[in-house]
């Protein structure tokens, strides 16, 4: 009895161990992030203090999967291309980044505010920020721009820039996204009110 039930002990802490492994093992998983392009941006004079209080995304867009677009309404999802981190998260990233690199770091803040509330505040909502299966890119939307005591504000600007990438290299998406972003941030400089 004594002899099976160490045999049984052993049996059990050798499945155990075989199924406890830290080896790390390729899923063939690659993670991207969307980039802007290298390029030296001109400082905006008499830029406001400007806060991004919100981006949003489609909800199609929300998990980790790349998403690309088939005939127009199709959704296809990539299992092995993935970003490296929430869209939303690095869309706000990228959108403070070249922001503040146009208005000056000094000027730019997310929410919640370091301080106290920015009297100009941008939200910038994406009706469609993916690249189609025939190798094309499509990020639209619009940006609602809220500005204390400023004539003609609230104001709302509607967006919409294309590009391509080659349909099989992600980086060149994550790429091409990056640049529509940094086209979205050139849009919203032109839009601001100056500072007083």
């Amino acid at each position: 009895m004594r002899k099976s039930i160490a045999a049984f002990g052993a049996l059990a802490a050798l499945a155990l161990s075989s199924c406890i492994n830290s080896t790390p093992v390729a899923d063939g998983a690659r993670f991207f992030v969307p980039v802007a392009p290298e390029k030296s941006l001109e400082r905006l004079a008499n830029a406001p203090r400007t806060g991004i209080r919100a981006v949003e995304l489609p909800d199609y867009l929300r998990g980790p999967k790349i998403a690309l677009r088939r005939n127009g309404a199709e959704i296809v999802y990539s299992d092995f291309n993935l970003w490296g981190e929430r869209l939303e998260s690095a869309a706000t990233r990228l959108i403070t980044e070249r922001l503040s690199a146009r208005l000056g770091a000094e000027n730019v803040d997310r929410y919640p505010w370091a301080g106290s509330a920015c009297p100009v505040q941008v939200t910038v909502q994406f009706d469609r920020f993916e690249g189609d299966v025939d190798g094309s890119v499509h990020v639209s939307g619009r940006v609602v721009i809220e500005a204390q005591d400023v004539e003609g504000y609230p104001r709302t600007l509607a967006f919409k820039h294309d590009g391509t990438w080659d349909g099989t290299d992600w980086a060149s998406l994550a790429r091409s996204l990056g640049e529509a972003i940094d086209k979205v941030c050139e849009d919203i400089a032109k839009a601001l009110p100056e500072a007083e």
